[in-house]
């Protein structure tokens, strides 16, 4: 999430298990998490659960600096997933030269079977790694004679989001990315200022996709919920708006 003064932020939101704990908070429309289901119970497990200490997660907001300065604010969603997302991701982007849609576009593979904070163990054959269908099966072939237990999955990969920092003509321009394996999209918000200011020239945002009159009206919700303003993220899933707001969104649309 960055604003017009360059400044970014990288979030990632997780409510764990899908609806997480379950638990609403009555008029605020939120639900609280479940991340302390990763504790241990093992009395004699490092994270063990105790007062005081927080669970082994797995939320990774990624933010990359290039020349001290803001280069990507990117995340790769999906538990075990998010560390071997993130560097795909970079990869296909620094060292393959996709650009920021698509390096998430991209196939991905990802390794299961490891250690896990709540106590099971990797077997003696290291764990497997599961590919996506578009990795050529000439790939597969040459890891599998390496001795690797390679399968295939048609889900699994993450869900990723981005927004690169890029300079064109001396101006700085932010650049969205979505997954295109879940719903989501990029899009922009501006207020009359900012909006102003683009259209003279002195900002511009590129967007990855279209911005109809019904997501710039949800977008300016989320927005004056948490006070935001100038503006521009990525949107994914959101489940952080009032019942009041919600049925504002509707009357509005």
């Amino acid at each position: 999430m960055p604003d017009d003064e360059g400044n970014m932020v990288s979030l990632i939101q997780s409510n764990y298990r899908g609806m997480g704990s379950g638990i609403v908070v009555p008029g605020l429309g939120f639900m609280f998490q479940d991340r302390g289901e990763l504790f241990s119970m093992d009395p004699t497990h490092a994270n063990v659960y105790a007062p005081g200490k927080r669970p082994f997660h797995t939320i990774i907001p990624g933010f990359v600096m290039k020349d001290g300065k803001p280069w990507e604010a990117f995340g790769v969603m999906g538990g075990g997933m998010q560390p071997q997302g993130h560097v795909q991701v970079l990869t296909n982007q620094i060292d393959f030269g996709l650009n920021v849609q698509e390096a998430g576009d991209a196939s991905r593979w990802q390794h299961e079977g490891d250690n896990e904070p709540t106590g099971e163990k990797m077997t003696e054959s290291g764990g497997y790694v599961e590919v996506e269908s578009g990795i050529p099966y000439e790939t597969v072939r040459e890891l599998r004679k390496k001795g690797h237990d390679v399968r295939f999955d048609v889900g699994g990969y993450g869900g990723y989001q981005a927004i690169k920092v890029e300079m064109h003509d001396g101006q700085r321009v932010y650049v969205g990315a979505s997954e295109s394996r879940k719903d989501g999209m990029a899009a922009e918000y501006l207020d009359s200022e900012t909006e102003a200011a683009t259209n003279s020239g002195r900002n511009r945002c590129l967007m990855s996709a279209a911005d109809p009159p019904k997501l710039r009206i949800f977008i300016g919700l989320i927005l004056r919920r948490f006070e935001l303003r100038r503006v521009f993220f990525g949107v994914s899933d959101v489940g952080f708006l009032s019942d009041a707001e919600l049925r504002s969104f509707a009357d509005a649309t």
